[in-house]
């Protein structure tokens, strides 16, 4: 009979978009953050990144022209996108990506 594997608590961790990238990319506390992880071993986790300063920054200028809300909404998510690819681009090219268990996607790995 096959032992059955223990799942893995579920985290979810809220990095502030203005911590990632608080005027620039801040990489040497991603990094610390991977190494971090690399520490939880018996967690599974879910980032979530936010817009921070970069979309509070770009939200000024463009208000200056534009009030539509659905506009600055999609500015607002894609703001988001930006700073979570970085922290995962981060994550899946250093150390932390080959020691946590993650899901394959294609050569892409969620973690």
């Amino acid at each position: 009979m096959k032992s059955m594997k223990k799942a893995k608590e579920a985290v979810v961790i809220s990095l502030g978009g203005s911590v990632v990238n608080p005027g620039k990319l801040n990489i040497p506390l991603i990094k610390k953050f991977g190494n971090l992880l690399i520490g939880l071993k018996t967690y599974k986790f879910g980032v979530i990144v936010g817009g921070g300063k970069l979309y509070r920054d770009v939200l000024d200028e463009v208000l200056k022209y534009c009030k539509d809300k659905k506009s600055l909404d999609w500015i607002g998510i894609h703001c988001t996108r930006v700073n979570a690819q970085c922290v995962f681009c981060l994550l899946y090219t250093s150390d932390a990506a080959d020691e946590l268990d993650g899901v394959d996607l294609g050569g892409r790995r969620i973690i």
